[in-house]
């Protein structure tokens, strides 16, 4: 009853709201004491918060809400997009393990998308290719059928239109 009547109100208003332009990482960069750092400071902060967001993939992997499916088997070789990678950590974590051949991240916040190219530039010694990319699930800058897979976590609840995204997909 609750998800048709969700539906229904959805449906009433086609104009969706845009979207939250203040996340949570914005909002760490807008801080007083991130401000206050030296450049160098904000680098090693924001290299640390991806670390910290491997390590955060590693004890709770996507893999775990998925146990009869080998995404490694799956995926291994393939050029795979994670809609909604934040600082691309968790996107990084899943290219290493899964073997892919490309992983790319889109999200909409700009900050998030500039500390993950960062950390792949300046950090990352792997032979994955990475690339992260600010956009909107319901309109992706990327060809028709571009990926072998897409993946995603914690997202679907986030964007604007769920139908839209879901058709781009």
């Amino acid at each position: 009853m609750k998800v048709k009547l969700a539906k229904f109100l959805m449906n009433l208003f086609p104009n969706r709201p845009k979207y939250q332009e203040d996340h949570f990482i914005s909002e760490i960069f807008k801080h007083p004491k991130y401000l206050s750092f030296s450049e160098e400071e904000k680098e090693m902060f924001r290299e640390r918060m991806v670390r910290k967001n491997i390590k955060e993939a590693e004890k709770k992997p996507f893999d775990l809400f998925y146990p009869n499916i080998s995404f490694k088997t799956l995926l291994s070789g393939k050029r795979v997009l994670d809609l909604g990678c934040g600082i691309g950590g968790k996107t990084i974590w899943m290219g290493e393990n899964w073997g892919v051949k490309e992983f790319y991240g889109i999200d909409v916040n700009e900050e998030s998308i500039e500390v993950a190219n960062n950390y792949i530039n300046n950090y990352y010694k792997g032979n994955i290719k990475f690339n992260f990319v600010q956009g909107y699930g319901e309109n992706m800058p990327f060809e028709d059928n571009f990926f072998d897979a897409i993946v995603s976590h914690d997202t679907i609840e986030h964007v604007r239109s769920v139908k839209e995204t879901l058709k781009e997909c």
